[in-house]
């Protein structure tokens, strides 16, 4: 699964929202960055706790929390009241260089684990 998603034809009227909740599995203890580019707006939150905000267009935020091995759970917000949606959410593992797209072994939907 990814986090990634592009379309021409709204389900919806704008304004609306969408919400996913799931879990990020960190492979390691350490220092994690997850970040996200949007139009309009969207809120990560990282076990219950508001980790980012971005309510800018088309800018690329991005926070860093300290993560345990394991399960951690994540609720993803974003709101659409603009022409071009898209929503990509980033994260930056411990010892990566690069940002990448959350997507693979590491996400899963879900609310109760």
């Amino acid at each position: 699964m990814c986090i990634r998603d592009s379309f021409h034809l709204t389900p919806l009227a704008r304004p609306y929202t969408v919400e996913w909740e799931g879990w990020v599995i960190a492979p390691q203890d350490g220092l994690y960055a997850f970040g996200t580019e949007n139009i309009s707006a969207s809120w990560l939150e990282v076990d219950g706790e508001l980790l980012l905000a971005n309510e800018e267009q088309n800018v690329y935020k991005e926070a860093e929390i300290y993560l345990t091995r394991g399960y951690h759970r994540l609720r993803l917000r974003f709101l659409d009241k603009a022409g071009y949606s898209h929503i990509y959410l980033y994260w930056k593992p411990p010892g990566a260089t690069a940002r990448e797209i959350l997507g693979g072994p590491y996400l899963m939907p879900g609310k109760a684990r």
